[in-house]
């Protein structure tokens, strides 16, 4: 039986894989939204926040919300749906992800940089940490800001 077996081996050809492009352009045609997430570092203005923590995390939140539903409206649907993702606070620092599709990620990236720019921002200064484009899903469902005890 051994003869056998090496000749099953040499007909064994590895089918070729898809590649992670073509993967992207398939769901690209299926019409299916594709997302986008970013991580940002934010050092904000302690002073601005009298409220502390609290304030901070109220600030963020209403700040995410009105933008979304500005962009998406506020009928006909779940707005939670369309974004993701999450605000950790740490004293001065903000750790924010943030995923949506590509046009509210576009207006939410533009948004953030008008905000860091406005006289008397509560913001010192954006870093970008992470950006990827063409997500089929989102890990993450909902968004919520969270401050830590440092």
């Amino acid at each position: 039986g051994g003869m056998l077996d090496m000749n099953k081996e040499e007909e064994y050809m590895e089918k070729p894989r898809p590649s992670l492009y073509s993967i992207i352009k398939k769901l690209k045609e299926m019409g299916l939204p594709m997302h986008n997430r970013i991580v940002v570092l934010c050092k904000v203005n302690e002073q601005h926040f009298k409220g502390g923590d609290a304030e901070k995390e109220k600030e963020l939140t209403n700040w995410v919300t009105t933008l979304c539903s500005q962009h998406h409206g506020p009928d006909g649907f779940d707005i939670d749906q369309l974004y993701g993702g999450f605000a950790v606070i740490l004293g001065p620092w903000v750790v924010h992800l943030f995923e949506a599709e590509t046009s509210l990620m576009e207006k939410f990236v533009k948004t953030l940089h008008m905000k860091l720019k406005e006289p008397g921002s509560y913001y010192v200064n954006i870093w970008k940490i992470h950006y990827t484009e063409d997500i089929p899903t989102r890990a993450f469902g909902t968004w919520s800001a969270k401050a830590i005890n440092t």
